[in-house]
């Protein structure tokens, strides 16, 4: 059994809204005040900064309230979504079934997925690792943000995995 928490660091989010901030405010300021008819360009163009930017604070703020949890129980790989006290089910993989997990740059199969979800927190994905798998004869893919310790345990109770 082996079980593992990923959540969104809160400071990459801030310096990500940060330099947002930064380039509406130089957009802002680069606008020339132009007039048509009643209406004023540069003021337009700052209340659609301003609402763009309350829109990418309100996004980034309830995403650093997500988590997920990797677990592997028994020969089942599951993935769980918590977002306060509410946990979601959102994968129930049998270690047999998958086929690839790795590096996505690693993957290079030519063949169709039907599926492909994102179970990450980052904001910047450095760690971007992919799971291909089979499910109802399709073939679906995830990617996830792994420690090597829950990688490694895979592997183990895997040996027929691509990595």
């Amino acid at each position: 059994m082996h079980k593992e928490m990923v959540e969104r660091k809160k400071v990459p989010a801030m310096i990500l809204l940060f330099i947002v901030l930064i380039v509406f405010i130089c957009l802002s300021d680069i606008l020339p005040s132009m007039n048509i008819g009643v209406i004023n360009i540069k003021m337009l163009a700052k209340i659609g900064f301003i609402t763009i930017m309350i829109a990418l604070c309100y996004i980034e703020f309830s995403r650093c309230k997500i988590k997920y949890r990797y677990s592997i129980v028994a020969d089942e790989f599951i993935i769980h979504k918590v977002k306060g006290n509410e946990v979601t089910i959102l994968e129930d993989i049998k270690l047999k079934n998958i086929n690839f997990i790795g590096r996505n740059q690693n993957y290079k199969a030519n063949i169709h997925i039907s599926d492909s979800k994102t179970y990450m927190c980052s904001t910047f994905f450095k760690n971007k690792f992919c799971c291909v798998y089979k499910a109802d004869n399709k073939l679906k893919k995830f990617y996830f943000e792994p420690s090597e310790g829950l990688m490694n345990k895979i592997r183990l109770q895997n040996g027929n995995i691509t990595v």
